[in-house]
């Protein structure tokens, strides 16, 4: 913690403050703590940002948040927060401002690499979205000829080859149109984080009929 006159030329720190700008025991009782003491250790646009924009909002508000990089005294760059409170007296003049610093490069750090994180998943995200829009468009028509084969097959040969001829392209044509549909929902399921995805109830017992359906299919089609 720290409290500072208006102008910023007196300021007194406690230890944890000596500690996050890099200073021992010995450097207390010969450091005189000002806002010229702070312009050692911040870079140029940190120091006039703090000191002639917050000490000037202040007089127009009661605290302030200013976030600020400073390389300390033994040459270490880090980041900090700190808090400002503003008292004033019964003429609403500011007395002193009472503060709060932390040293945040950790956390700081922390978030980068969980903005880092978060732009990983958004672009892989968009990369399902690309490629199941891709495979909903491009597998179709491919499924759709495999069906029109199949049935054209069915219809011209059908007196002509053995039932169990037939019952394989039967096969094919159900497991082209499954397909069909897999690569449908597919596309649905990737279109749920978009704002036009329509949320709707369905039948539980319907979808465990289906499935046991298919089930039962590939189990037969084993034997």
């Amino acid at each position: 913690t720290w409290e500072s006159d208006p102008e910023g030329n007196n300021i007194y720190w406690t230890d944890g403050m000596y500690n996050i700008f890099g200073y021992d025991e010995a450097d207390k009782n010969k450091l005189k703590i000002n806002k010229d003491t702070y312009s050692k250790h911040l870079n140029t646009d940190d120091y006039l940002r703090g000191f002639n924009d917050n000490f000037d909002l202040v007089k127009e508000k009661d605290n302030y948040q200013w976030d600020y990089v400073i390389k300390d005294n033994k040459g270490i760059t880090k980041i900090l927060s700190t808090y400002g409170k503003i008292i004033r007296n019964n003429e609403h003049k500011i007395q002193k401002i009472n503060g709060t610093t932390r040293d945040v490069t950790e956390l700081r750090g922390y978030e980068k690499t969980l903005e880092n994180k978060i732009e990983e998943l958004n672009r892989s995200n968009r990369e399902l979205e690309e490629f199941a829009y891709v495979a909903s468009h491009d597998l179709q028509e491919p499924l759709r000829k495999i069906r029109t084969f199949s049935d054209a097959l069915i219809i011209k040969y059908k007196d002509q080859v053995p039932d169990e001829v037939l019952a394989i392209l039967k096969r094919i044509d159900t497991n082209a149109f499954r397909v069909r549909e897999l690569v449908a929902d597919l596309s649905a399921f990737t279109s749920l984080s978009t704002p036009d995805g329509k949320i709707e109830s369905v039948n539980l017992s319907d979808i465990i009929v289906k499935i046991k359906t298919y089930l039962s299919s590939e189990r037969s089609e084993v034997r």
